[in-house]
């Protein structure tokens, strides 16, 4: 799988506008993978920076992007869940990435005012 740019964090500090009901609709998605592998060290009584019962699934929120898309970082790389822990199903795995990528793209896109123009050479 492909990492999301870099670029989402920088574009992100002026707001989200549009396209948060697609934005949002990860949320089936990733929940299945969230409560069969994450909740147990990342849940209400986490010891951990990160709790997930308090982040949501608003990504239209600056911060909250940001921390899905480390989530989503982390979790495609494999480093979680860790390697002591025992491992989800591998399509539970495949479903919720794709979701939540298409749900950060989509964020993305509606933060920036939709896809770029490409550039054209002008010709002679």
């Amino acid at each position: 799988m492909h990492r999301l740019p870099g670029v989402f964090v920088a574009v992100l500090a002026s707001g989200l506008g549009a396209g948060a009901a697609s934005a949002q609709s990860f949320e089936a998605d990733v929940t299945p993978l969230l409560e069969a592998s994450c909740l147990q060290c990342h849940g209400p009584r986490t010891v951990t920076p990160l709790n997930l019962d308090e982040l949501g699934f608003d990504i239209t929120d600056h911060e909250k992007f940001r921390k899905w898309q480390q989530i989503y970082e982390r979790v495609e790389a494999g480093e979680m869940p860790p390697p002591a822990a025992r491992r989800p199903d591998a399509a539970l795995v495949e479903t919720a990435l794709g979701s939540l990528k298409r749900a950060l793209v989509d964020a993305h896109l509606a933060a920036r005012g939709g896809p770029r123009t490409p550039l054209r050479r002008p010709t002679r």
